[in-house]
C-alpha cells in the first residue's frame, strides 16, 4: 500500500507538470503571477479580516467592558455624594441649607441613574440586579429628607426615628456601593479578558500572515524556477541560440548546423532545424519549378503568337460576313416594306369591294321595292279601268233612261253623256298608265335581274380581293419571318465577331500574362539564388 502511494505520488506530479507545460507560455506566466497574487490577496484579506476583528473587539472593549467600569466608578462617586448630601441634610442649621442638601441628593440620584444607564448598556444583567437597590435607596432618601424637614434645626432635638432612618439609608448606600464595586471589578476582569483575546488574535494573525508571506515567496521562487526551466526546455537551449539560428535563416544561410540536445525534436530549436531542412528542400524544388516555368512560358508565348494571328484572320472573315448579312438585312427590310404596302392596298381594295357590295345590296333592295310598288300601281290602274268601265255602263244606262224620259231627261242625258265621255277618257288614261306601268315593271324586273348579277359579281370580286389580301398577309408574314431570321443571323454573326474580338483580346492578355509569368519565374530564380543550401 505504501509502495503504491509512493509510486502514485511522483506519477501524479509528473502528469500535472506535463499538463502545465502543455499550456501556452502566456497562460503559464499568468498562472504563476496569479498564484503569487493569490497568496498576496490571501495575506491582504487575512490582514483586513483580522483588522476588522480587532476593531470590533476594541469597540466591544470600549463600549462594554471599559464603559461599564467607568460607569461603575461614576456610580461610586454618585453614592459618595449621596452620603455627603445625607450628612449635609442632617447637619443643616437652616431651612436654606436643608433645601440645598435636598437638591444635592436629587442631583446625586440623577448622576446615579446616568451611571446605571451606562452599566445597562455594558452589562444588562448586572444593571437589572442594581435597579431594585437603587429604587430602594431613592425611597429611603426621600423619606429621610421628609423626616428631617419635620425636625427642628438643632440636631440634638431630633427624634430617634431620624437616626434609625439614617442608619437604614447608610446601610442601603453601603450595600449599593458594594454592588457597584463588584460590577466595576467584573467589568475590569472582562476588559482584561478582552485585551488578552485581542492580543492572542493579533499574534495568530501575525503568524498566519508571516506564514502566507513565506509560502508566497516559496511559491513565487518555485514557479519562477519552473517557468524558466520549462521555457528553456521548450526553446531547446538559450534564447541567444534560437535568435542566432533565426538570424541565419532570415539572412538566407541554410547551411549552418543548429546544436540540439539528445532526443530533442519538439523544442523551438528542433523545429527550427526541421524548418531549415524542409525550407532547403522546398527552395530546391522551387528553383527547379521556376526553370520549368520559364521554359513552359516561352512555349506558351510562341503558341500564343500563332493563335493571335489565326484569331485576327477569323475576326476579319467574320467582319466581312457581318457586312454581307447587314446588306441582306437591308434588302429583306425593303421586301418587307413592299409586302406591307401590298397588304395595305389589298386591304383597301377589300374594303372598297365590301363597300360596293353593300351599295349594290341596297340598290337591289330598292329595285325590289320599286317592283312591288309598280305591281301595286298596276293593280290600282286595273281597278280604275274597272271603275271607268262600270261608270261608262252606268252613264250609258242613264242616257237610255234620259232618252226614254224625253224632254224632261234631256239635261240628265247631257250629264250622262259627259260622264260617259269622262269614263271613257279615264279608261283610256288607265290603259295608257297600265301600259307604262307594265313597261316600267318589265324594266324594273330586268334591272333587278341585272342587280342580282352585279351582287354575284361583287361577291366574286370580294372573294378575289380577300384571297389577294390573304396572299399579301402571308407574304408579309413570310417577309417578317425572313427579316427575323436575317436579324438572328446578323446577331449571331455579330456575337461571333464580338467573340472573335474578345478571343483576340484574351490572346493578347494571355501573351501579357505569359510574359509576366516569365518575369515572375526569373524573379523567383533570383529570390531562390539568395539562399545557400
Amino acid at each position: 500500500m505504501l509502495q503504491s502511494l509512493k509510486l502514485s505520488g511522483p506519477t501524479d506530479r509528473a502528469r500535472r507538470a506535463s499538463r502545465f507545460t502543455r499550456l501556452p507560455l502566456l497562460a503559464r506566466l499568468c498562472a504563476a503571477f496569479a498564484l503569487v497574487y493569490l497568496f498576496g490577496a490571501a495575506v491582504g484579506v487575512t490582514g483586513i479580516v483580522n483588522l476588522i476583528d480587532l476593531r470590533q473587539r476594541s469597540d466591544a472593549l470600549y463600549r462594554q467592558d471599559m464603559h461599564g467600569a467607568i460607569s461603575a466608578e461614576r456610580a461610586q462617586s454618585a453614592l459618595a455624594r449621596l452620603g455627603r448630601a445625607q450628612l449635609s441634610v442632617t447637619m443643616a442649621t437652616s431651612g436654606t441649607e436643608r433645601d440645598e442638601a435636598a437638591a444635592d441628593i436629587d442631583a446625586a440620584l440623577g448622576r446615579l441613574d446616568a451611571a446605571l444607564d451606562g452599566i445597562r448598556h455594558a452589562a444588562p444583567a448586572q444593571a437589572e440586579r442594581l435597579q431594585p437597590e437603587r429604587a430602594q435607596a431613592g425611597k429611603l432618601l426621600q423619606a429621610y429628607v421628609a423626616l428631617v424637614r419635620q425636625q427642628p434645626l438643632d440636631p440634638l432635638q431630633f427624634d430617634s426615628a431620624v437616626s434609625v432612618d439614617g442608619h437604614f439609608v447608610a446601610e442601603q448606600l453601603t450595600k449599593l456601593s458594594g454592588m457597584m464595586e463588584d460590577t466595576r471589578a467584573r467589568q475590569e476582569r472582562q476588559a482584561a479578558g478582552t485585551m488578552a483575546s485581542v492580543g492572542s488574535r493579533q499574534a495568530t494573525a501575525q503568524a498566519l500572515m508571516i506564514g502566507l508571506l513565506a509560502a508566497s515567496l516559496v511559491a513565487a521562487a518555485g514557479l519562477a524556477w519552473f517557468a524558466a526551466r520549462s521555457l528553456t526546455t521548450e526553446l531547446g537551449g538559450e534564447p541567444a541560440d534560437a535568435a542566432e539560428a533565426a538570424t541565419r535563416i532570415a539572412a538566407g544561410d541554410l547551411t549552418g548546423d543548429i546544436r540540439l540536445r539528445n532526443g530533442d525534436a519538439h523544442s523551438v530549436l528542433g523545429l527550427l532545424s526541421r524548418m531549415r531542412d524542409q525550407l532547403a528542400g522546398v527552395l530546391a524544388r522551387i528553383r527547379d519549378s521556376a526553370q520549368d516555368i520559364t521554359a513552359a512560358s516561352a512555349g506558351i508565348a510562341a503558341g500564343n503568337h500563332d493563335l493571335a494571328a489565326r484569331t485576327n484572320q477569323q475576326a476579319a472573315a467574320l467582319a466581312g460576313a457581318a457586312e454581307s448579312v447587314r446588306r441582306l438585312a437591308g434588302l429583306v427590310e425593303q421586301s418587307h416594306a413592299q409586302a406591307t404596302e401590298s397588304s395595305g392596298v389589298a386591304q383597301r381594295a377589300r374594303e372598297a369591294a365590301d363597300s360596293g357590295s353593300a351599295v349594290v345590296r341596297e340598290m337591289s333592295g330598292a329595285m325590289e321595292a320599286v317592283h312591288v310598288h309598280s305591281r301595286q300601281i298596276a293593280e290600282v290602274v286595273t281597278l280604275i279601268e274597272s271603275i271607268a268601265f262600270q261608270t261608262n255602263i252606268l252613264a250609258l244606262n242613264a242616257a237610255v233612261e234620259a232618252a226614254r224620259a224625253g224632254p224632261a231627261g234631256r239635261g240628265f242625258a247631257v250629264v250622262a253623256q259627259e260622264v260617259r265621255a269622262l269614263a271613257q277618257r279615264s279608261a283610256s288614261s288607265a290603259r295608257e298608265i297600265g301600259d307604262i306601268v307594265g313597261s316600267a315593271t318589265r324594266e324594273i324586273e330586268r334591272g333587278a335581274h341585272l342587280t342580282t348579277e352585279v351582287v354575284s359579281a361583287m361577291g366574286r370580286i370580294d372573294s378575289a380581293v380577300s384571297h389577294s389580301h390573304e396572299l399579301a398577309s402571308q407574304l408579309c408574314g413570310l417577309a417578317d419571318e425572313q427579316a427575323l431570321g436575317v436579324r438572328t443571323v446578323g446577331h449571331s454573326v455579330g456575337q461571333l465577331e464580338q467573340t472573335a474580338q474578345q478571343n483576340a483580346e484574351l490572346v493578347d492578355t494571355v501573351a501579357a500574362q505569359a510574359e509576366r509569368l516569365d518575369a515572375l519565374a526569373a524573379g523567383l530564380e533570383q529570390d531562390v539564388a539568395r539562399f545557400r543550401f
